[in-house]
C-alpha cells in the first residue's frame, strides 16, 4: 500500500474523518459519498476497503464544526499567512497551502472568498491532504500542533465574525424537491463565476437545506458540471446570466416570486410579468422536441393563479413585442396551446433595460396598443 495510505491511515488514528479522493474532470473531487461522516469517521477497516476497491490516488478530509482549514489559493496569499500563520500544514499543488485550525466552540461555515485569496472549509467541507502533488509540511495533530482559534490574524477573525454556523448549517427555508436540482444548478452556476472551486461548490450545495436532500453523487454532477466552466472574468452581465438569474426566482412551491425587475420592465403589469416569468422556469423543462411548452388555461390557474382571460391578454402582449408565439397542437388526445418564447430576443430587451433603468419599457417597444383577444387558442 502507498504512502499516501500510509498518511490517510494515520490521520484516521488521529480523529479525523478521511475519505478517498481524486474525482471529478480536476481529479480532486471525493470518491464515495460523504455527507454523513461530517459526524463521524470511518472504520479503519472500510479505509482498507476504500485502499483495495478505489485506489485512490489522493486522500481528503471532511471538516466539521471542531476543524477548520484556511485555505491559501496562491503563493502570493500563501506567503502572506506564512509570516502569521507560520508554516503551512499543507501544501497544494497550485502552491498554495493549507493551515489546520481548532475549531471547537468557534465553528465555521465553509466560505469561498473570504478575503482575496483565502478561503475557509469548516461546516459541510472538505480538502485534500495527502497524495498526487499535496505535500504534509507538519502533520496536523489536535491537541499539538492545530492553531487555535485566538491565534488567527486579526483580519481574518474580523472577517468571520457574522459566519459561524448553526449546528450543520441548516438556515432557512429548505428548497422543495419540485425546484431542488434547477435551483441548486443556478446557485453552483453563480458560485463558478464568482471563482469557487469544485469543492467549494459542493460543500456549499451539500450544506444547502433541501427536503427531501439531493443525493450526493447529484450534487457531486452539478459542481462538476458547473466546474468545466472558467470563472467570469468581470461582473455577471451576460444574456445567459440575466436569464439564470431570473430563473433563480421561479418555480419555488406555494410562492409567486416576480424579480423586480422583470416587473419594472413590463411597466408594473403583473399577470405579463408572472406569465413571463414561468414561461423562463419551463424553457429547460420543454416536451416537445421543437421548444413548445404546452400548457391548458386550467393548468396555468393552478401554477400562477391567473384567469383565462388574464394569460390571453399576457400572452399577446408578449407576442406584439416578439417575445412569444402560439399554436394549437394536440397534447394528450386533446388541442391544446402551445408556447414558444424567443428567449433570444427578450434577453436583448431585458438586459438593454437593466443596462439603463431610467429606460422605460413604453420607449423600447413603443405605446401599448388596444388588446386583441381573439387568438384561436383553448
Amino acid at each position: 500500500m502507498g504512502d499516501a495510505y500510509a498518511i490517510a491511515f494515520k490521520l484516521l488514528t488521529l480523529g479525523f474523518s478521511v475519505i478517498p479522493s481524486g474525482a471529478g474532470d480536476k481529479g480532486k473531487a471525493p470518491l464515495v459519498k460523504w455527507r454523513e461522516l461530517q459526524d463521524t469517521t470511518p472504520s479503519e477497516g472500510q479505509l482498507e476497503t476504500w485502499e483495495d476497491q478505489l485506489k485512490p490516488h489522493i486522500w481528503g478530509i471532511v471538516t466539521n464544526d471542531r476543524i477548520a482549514v484556511i485555505d491559501a489559493d496562491t503563493p502570493e496569499t500563501r506567503a502572506q499567512l506564512e509570516t502569521e500563520l507560520g508554516e503551512p500544514h499543507v501544501t497544494t499543488p497550485r502552491g498554495g497551502a493549507h493551515w489546520y485550525i481548532d475549531t471547537t466552540g468557534h465553528p465555521l461555515k465553509t466560505i469561498a472568498g473570504l478575503l482575496p485569496g483565502i478561503d475557509v472549509r469548516g461546516v459541510g467541507g472538505f480538502v485534500n491532504i495527502a497524495g498526487g502533488k499535496y505535500e504534509i509540511r507538519r502533520l496536523p495533530v489536535p491537541g499539538d500542533t492545530l492553531i487555535p482559534w485566538d491565534k488567527l490574524p486579526k483580519n481574518i477573525l474580523e472577517a468571520l465574525n457574522g459566519n459561524r454556523p448553526t449546528r450543520k448549517a441548516q438556515q432557512g427555508t429548505p428548497i422543495p424537491d419540485t425546484t431542488r436540482n434547477a435551483t441548486l444548478t443556478s446557485l453552483a452556476g453563480t458560485m463558478r463565476r464568482r471563482g469557487m472551486t469544485q469543492e467549494a461548490i459542493e460543500a456549499a450545495l451539500l450544506a444547502t437545506p433541501c427536503d427531501p436532500p439531493l443525493p450526493e453523487d447529484e450534487i457531486r454532477k452539478i459542481a462538476t458540471s458547473v466546474s468545466r466552466y472558467e470563472p467570469a472574468k468581470t461582473p455577471a452581465q451576460t444574456r445567459e446570466d440575466i436569464i439564470n438569474l431570473i430563473r433563480a426566482f421561479t418555480g419555488q412551491a406555494n410562492t409567486i416570486s416576480i424579480p423586480r425587475a422583470l416587473l419594472d420592465f413590463f411597466g408594473g403589469d403583473y399577470p405579463t410579468a408572472i406569465l413571463c416569468n414561468q414561461l423562463l422556469y419551463w424553457q429547460d423543462k420543454q416536451r416537445r422536441e421543437d421548444g413548445g411548452i404546452y400548457k391548458t388555461y386550467k393548468d396555468w390557474r393552478s401554477e400562477i393563479g391567473l384567469s383565462e382571460y388574464q394569460i390571453r391578454r399576457a400572452a399577446n402582449k408578449l407576442k406584439r413585442r416578439g417575445f412569444l408565439e402560439t399554436r394549437l397542437h394536440k397534447a394528450d388526445g386533446s388541442p391544446t396551446v402551445h408556447y414558444y418564447f424567443n428567449v433570444v430576443m427578450f434577453s436583448e430587451s431585458i438586459l438593454e433595460f437593466l443596462q439603463n433603468p431610467n429606460l422605460s419599457f413604453s420607449r423600447i417597444h413603443g405605446e401599448e396598443t388596444k388588446e386583441s383577444l381573439t387568438d384561436n387558442t383553448s
